[in-house]
């Protein structure tokens, strides 16, 4: 699926896979410090 694209012409999904799978690495970031 494709939702158009952003200011930059990229498509939209891919943006919001790139920024899913940034905040997919900050969580698991976080939990790691908040388990040791």
């Amino acid at each position: 699926y494709r939702g158009g694209v952003d200011s930059e012409g990229r498509p939209v999904m891919v943006v919001v896979g790139a920024h899913f799978l940034l905040r997919c690495l900050d969580l698991e970031r976080f939990v790691l410090y908040v388990v040791k």
